[in-house]
């Protein structure tokens, strides 16, 4: 074919193109059918989307929900929601949209169906409306974006459901002793799956959850057929759609998630104990759960957009962490073994080698949760929140730095100490608490799972927060000197080898500090016998049973 006939041959096919796209108001498809243009006279309907039948080759295309502006007619195709009467609605003043509520007095109705506007007004949520109903069907318009509560749980009738591509949070689906198929559209916005969302749908065999999905919350098959029948899991794995639901007890070792999977659920490893590496695919965007244990490696691919706050909880051990580059959600603070957010500068994690760089703004509450082998911390000028949370279970911790210039943090005596507040958040093996007025709180889980045995409190701090020596399992004896007035509850919870503590009569608040110490056997205080029972009001202090030597005698174990 000479070159004249070949323009001749795209001239011809471009006002092919141009007659499908205006001849009676025909629109054309995508062309995937060997280059053929698809088109129609007009869409036709059922009661959830619309779609159009090639006049040529009889393929269905153009499919898609029903668009609403203003009015319960749809824009597109004409087709009108027979709207349910009786129907309970609330509206929300700050949105100027309705939620749908409740029943009402629609409850004998066979079929529901949810109208996209009520009052001139776009329903946009579903909240706690339907759940125990005996409705065969539940139609759902595009108008709505959240689907909340119990909304459409309990429903022993409902064997199908359709969920709109608008609907971007879905919760309450559970129960449904007949519901074999939710289906989501090709275009579904959805990106949060709430609580045990699908949980104890013993028929449910089919969810085609969309790629967009970054969040799912734990429980969310449990009971149902999906998760109960093993013939849906993979090498001990369950997949749904896209996305990594649940790990059973055989998956032991190195565990390689397959590619394609774009969110790992959360507690998808609760069960699999015995995991020592993860491998992640490059098509994950979500991490909302990491396995537990001794896992000493992690790296992050460079796809992922979103990790949910203390994903990495049970992970024990940690030595390095990297992210691979070209990541726009988050860095490794250069080699720094830090997973750090880009945008905010905020660690999200941190290892056991790990060196805090400068520009980090904040650590989070999970940052070095049980990094048993960090010795030394060195935080930024730049860093100015974290607490007690942050470091909880760092065992071997003997060394805390701040950098000059910090404006919220200062170190004394290897305490990390909150200089307007004057509140000491993270304390170490070697800390000994300032006595000259800079700090009068120990802050929650200031000490949580350090390594020492013996520990003074002076008398200038008034007030010990809850936990603030949680879990340090060699701590033998405590004294509290005179000053001290208030100490929370459980600030000595499970140190099992505590055996003797010193509390002064300054001390005016005491409850439960004793909870899991098991080992107590005196108590000195600093007050009377009837000071003491005033005191503690013969509450309960703890699990262990102890002799409280006061200033003018002993009250035995059974009174004390």
């Amino acid at each position: 074919m000479n070159k004249k006939l070949l323009i001749s041959a795209a001239a011809i096919s471009a006002l092919c193109f141009a007659f499908g796209l205006t001849a009676c108001g025909n629109e054309t498809g995508n062309g995937e059918n060997g280059g053929h243009v698809h088109t129609a006279e007009a869409f036709g309907s059922d009661e959830d989307v619309h779609r159009k039948v090639c006049t040529d080759c009889g393929e269905t295309f153009a499919e898609g929900d029903h668009v609403y502006k203003g009015s319960n007619t749809c824009t597109e195709c004409g087709y009108t929601i027979p709207e349910t009467a009786g129907l309970e609605y609330e509206l929300d003043e700050e949105t100027d949209t309705y939620a749908v509520t409740g029943i009402g007095t629609a409850g004998d109705a066979e079929k529901v169906y949810i109208p996209a506007y009520h009052d001139g007004k776009a329903v946009t949520v579903i909240d706690d409306a339907f759940y125990g109903c005996t409705f065969s069907a539940i139609k759902i318009p595009s108008t709505v974006e959240r689907i909340e509560g119990y909304a459409l749980g309990g429903c022993n009738n409902l064997t199908e459901l359709r969920i709109p591509d608008s609907v971007t949070y879905i919760k309450g689906i559970g129960g449904n002793a007949v519901l074999k198929s939710v289906t989501f559209g090709k275009n579904s916005k959805l990106t949060e799956v709430g609580k045990a969302m699908f949980c104890y749908c013993p028929e449910l065999t089919y969810v085609n959850l969309p790629d967009s999905v970054r969040i799912i919350e734990d429980d969310t098959f449990e009971e149902s057929k999906i998760y109960t029948d093993k013939s849906f899991w993979t090498d001990g794995i369950l997949y749904v759609g896209n996305h990594m639901i649940a790990a059973d007890e055989t998956v032991s070792g190195k565990v390689t998630v397959r590619e394609g999977t774009k969110c790992i659920a959360l507690a998808a490893f609760q069960d699999s104990e015995d995991v020592t590496e993860v491998v992640l695919p490059e098509s994950l965007a979500s991490i909302c759960d990491f396995a537990r244990g001794e896992i000493k490696t992690i790296s992050i691919p460079k796809n992922v957009e979103y990790i949910r706050e203390g994903a990495f909880n049970d992970v024990y051990g940690l030595d390095h962490i990297t992210v691979e580059s070209g990541n726009a959600f988050y860095n490794d603070g250069n080699g720094s073994d830090c997973l750090i957010e880009t945008a905010t500068n905020k660690l999200i994690l941190g290892s056991n080698h790990a060196t805090i760089p400068a520009g980090v703004t904040e650590i989070g509450r999970h940052g070095f949760r049980f990094c048993r082998s960090l010795t030394k911390i060195v935080i930024p000028a730049s860093c100015t929140v974290l607490d007690g949370w942050s470091f909880m279970g760092c065992s071997a911790l003997e060394s805390i730095e701040v950098a000059d210039g910090n404006p919220v943090f200062q170190s004394i005596g290897n305490c990390l100490i909150e200089k307007e507040s004057q509140t000491l958040r993270v304390g170490c093996n070697t800390s000994v608490i300032p006595t000259d007025g800079s700090v009068t709180v120990i802050g929650s889980y200031a000490f949580y799972g350090r390594a020492f045995e013996t520990i003074k409190i002076p008398g200038a701090i008034k007030t010990i927060e809850e936990r603030a020596f949680g879990y340090c399992e060699q701590l033998k004896s405590v004294i509290f000197e005179d000053g001290v007035s208030e100490i929370e509850s459980y600030i000595f919870g499970e140190c099992t080898s505590l055996t003797s503590v010193e509390i002064p009569a300054s001390v005016k608040k005491l409850s439960g500090i004793f909870k899991g110490c098991d080992s107590i056997t005196q108590v000195k205080y600093g007050g009377t016998m009837d000071d003491w029972i005033a005191l503690t009001g013969r509450m309960s202090l703890g699990d262990s049973v102890y002799t409280v030597i006061c200033t003018n005698g002993t009250i035995p174990p059974e009174n004390s």
